[in-house]
């Protein structure tokens, strides 16, 4: 009898003592949860954008073409929930988590468990589609709209490709996360470091920071460890290369290079870098799904990372619509083009 007595209260005693462990995780889970933004419904855009009749035979051509591919587009793409998560990383220049604004910058991250591959795929501001009960416009109008969630509506819509969650980080976010990371090390050339230090002079005015502050020397050109607002405004820069294409990669780059900086971070330093950007962040993330992510974390950090964009070369042609310099492209040519990406098929 004594012993049983003695083997219950070890019972008790180990149940007690991993209650207490799990209270305390879970405390410190959510403890970092609650500093998002998190959203549960749609919300209503901040800003009025005026949708016209559009002139011109080429544009009529190529609304019409967006009318007979969306009622031609009878079937979404398979989908495979269980090996592939798509969260659809948006960039924005608002000054609030609650404000609404087009955004500048729009990557969609597929994790896909059986390839073991991280694909992360940019699709570019300027496309001209329709956008759900709004009508024809950039893509990135959307946001402006609706938020992010009528900008996942006009992606389905569009594409067919099913995303299942969004993150919306600003720009001040954007510099936090990189420098509680320590910074990031970039290839950045003259020509690059050239239009950097004149956007440095508008970024330092809005910081309320000296006019020259954080300028870089032509003469530095090479691999360069750039603090969160160097690493901002070069992924901006729209003027060198090739123009919002070129933009693009740079945005893919630097995140890349986030994501390798992460691998090697201490706890304290990771602490730091999710104490600095989670109160930037608006999600639509659960609690079970950011857990879920955080649990695999160490396992997604060793996949193998793939970089693409849309639209891909040769499926696109410039147009211009109310004075709008806009991309019209095949989505059909791109939808495959990301379901090959991403699936591998």
């Amino acid at each position: 009898m004594e012993k049983r007595k003695k083997f219950c209260f070890m019972v008790a005693l180990f149940l007690l003592i991993l209650a207490t462990i799990s209270l305390a995780a879970y405390g410190i889970f959510y403890c970092y949860y609650s500093k998002m933004n998190i959203q549960t419904e749609d919300n209503g855009g901040s800003e009025e954008i005026a949708v016209k009749d559009l002139p011109g035979k080429e544009i009529k051509s190529y609304e019409d073409y967006l009318r007979e591919k969306l009622e031609a587009q009878t079937e979404d793409i398979p989908y495979d929930a269980q090996n592939v998560y798509n969260v659809l990383l948006i960039g924005t220049d608002s000054r609030a988590p609650e404000e609404n604004s087009r955004s500048d910058s729009m990557i969609l991250v597929s994790i896909n468990r059986k390839t073991e591959k991280i694909i992360m795929t940019s699709i570019m501001r300027d496309i001209y589609c329709t956008i759900p009960g709004v009508g024809d416009n950039r893509i990135n109008a959307a946001c402006a709209y609706g938020g992010a969630p009528l900008l996942l509506a006009a992606i389905e819509y569009n594409f067919g490709i099913q995303v299942d969650d969004y993150a919306v980080i600003n720009f001040y976010g954007f510099i936090d996360a990189v420098n509680a990371a320590g910074g990031v090390e970039l290839e950045v050339t003259a020509a690059e470091i050239k239009e950097m230090n004149g956007w440095m002079e508008t970024m330092n005015a809005l910081l309320h920071e000296e006019r020259d502050a954080d300028k870089l020397d032509e003469s530095d050109a090479g691999p360069l460890l750039l603090n969160g607002k160097q690493a901002l405004i070069f992924s901006r820069i729209r003027y060198t290369g090739d123009s919002d294409f070129e933009r693009t990669s740079r945005q893919r780059r630097v995140l890349t290079a986030l994501l390798n900086k992460a691998k090697s971070l201490s706890f304290p330093a990771l602490n730091g870098l999710l104490n600095a950007v989670l109160p930037c962040i608006t999600t639509n993330l659960t609690q079970g799904k950011v857990l879920s992510l955080l649990l695999c974390s160490k396992e997604y950090l060793d996949y193998e990372v793939v970089s693409g964009r849309i639209p891909i070369d040769g499926s696109w042609s410039s147009m211009n619509v109310r004075g709008m310099a806009v991309l019209r492209i095949d989505f059909s040519e791109n939808r495959d083009y990301w379901y090959e990406l991403v699936y591998g098929e």
